[in-house]
């Protein structure tokens, strides 16, 4: 005897259903994996900066997520992109293309950068108030997700479709149990 397997075909409303379930998880989803990322790094000494501005490209590009790693002064070579933070004042990122101390015995130094895209250079006597951290990693446009993930509107956003995939997922474990009545977790 042969035994006939029937493929029941999926009808479009159970498709759209599906590709809509998959397309929020993922607007959730690698948002929130990007900033619990940004979050756990600070625990081993690095923070998310972003990046914007032209004056980096092609290396980077307006709205890329910087890892960047704080270092002190003594130890930025020439070469070495650093994001230089100075005490009340905006970040900037750029390449250093010289380095000296401004006397032998104390914390001080002055710093050439240049943005790769600009023609000029930029001079900064960096004191021990200063933050310097040197970019380890980028990703592209991640920045724009990151403002938009720790603003207060995307918080409610992202709160929002996170109910709504909890939601989701009760109604289905509902069906799946042939009842309309609320299921318990287990």
């Amino acid at each position: 005897m042969s035994s006939t397997l029937i493929i029941e075909k999926p009808n479009t409303a159970d498709i759209v259903r599906q590709v809509l379930l998959w397309v929020l998880v993922v607007v959730v989803l690698v948002p929130t994996l990007l900033v619990w990322v940004g979050v756990i790094s600070t625990f081993f000494g690095y923070r998310v900066v972003d990046s914007w501005g032209t004056s980096m490209e092609p290396v980077f590009r307006n709205g890329d997520a910087l890892w960047v790693k704080q270092i002190d002064a003594h130890d930025i070579k020439v070469g070495d992109i650093v994001t230089l933070m100075p005490p009340g004042e905006e970040s900037i990122t750029h390449r250093v293309v010289k380095i000296e101390p401004v006397c032998n015995h104390c914390d001080s130094y002055f710093l050439t950068t240049k943005g790769d895209a600009n023609n000029f250079t930029e001079d900064w006597e960096v004191t021990s108030d200063w933050t310097l951290a040197l970019v380890v990693v980028h990703i592209p446009y991640a920045g724009y997700v990151f403002d938009f993930c720790t603003s207060i509107g995307g918080r409610l956003i992202l709160l929002g479709l996170t109910a709504t995939l909890f939601v989701i997922y009760v109604r289905r474990r509902q069906i799946a149990h042939g009842s309309n009545k609320p299921v318990s977790a287990q």
